[in-house]
């Protein structure tokens, strides 16, 4: 049983899966997981910024998704794959956000090493794109600008524009 926001919830997991369920201490639960399920959000950058494979979920009221889809526009809603401008982590939302397929995509990187390297590979490249310290603040700086349209491309092109908007002098 996994209590969460007021809720109780039950499930079973196969014997083989060794899952545990932290409360507290979550850097150090992620940095250690093999795989994560997590939110789109900030939480997405801090598990990124730890290396940790990762799976994307996100569900919303049918109501809002109509209003920000009428308002946003965007290919991506994870912030590692806004970050490179590309897939680098499943994201599974809305009517693709269920149980099966957050199961499947999850046990996908359990099951692959090449699948889990590569992503692995990919959040390197987040990393290295955010560089040091305060990289989640330059990151959402970076996904606000983008929204307001005042970077062109994805937030992180190979430009001197966005070299500059991120700190570096190119």
């Amino acid at each position: 049983r996994v209590k969460s926001g007021g809720s109780e919830h039950s499930f079973r997991v196969p014997a083989s899966l060794n899952l545990r369920i932290v409360s507290g201490g979550t850097y150090d639960a992620v940095s250690f997981a093999s795989v994560a399920i997590v939110t789109s959000g900030t939480a997405t950058v801090e598990t990124a910024l730890l290396g940790t494979p990762m799976v994307v979920v996100y569900k919303v009221a049918r109501l809002t998704e109509l209003i920000l889809r009428t308002f946003i526009v965007t290919r991506f809603v994870a912030m590692p794959n806004l970050i490179l401008g590309r897939r680098v982590v499943p994201e599974l939302l809305q009517q693709d956000c269920t149980p099966d397929k957050i199961a499947s995509a999850t046990l996908k990187l359990l099951d692959s090493q090449a699948a889990r390297d590569e992503m692995v590979a990919g959040l390197a490249e987040v990393r290295g794109r955010l560089g040091p310290g305060g990289a989640i603040s330059r990151a959402a700086d970076i996904i606000v600008s983008m929204m307001e349209g005042n970077v062109t491309g994805h937030a992180f092109s190979r430009s001197e524009d966005s070299a500059r908007f991120m700190g570096f002098n190119p």
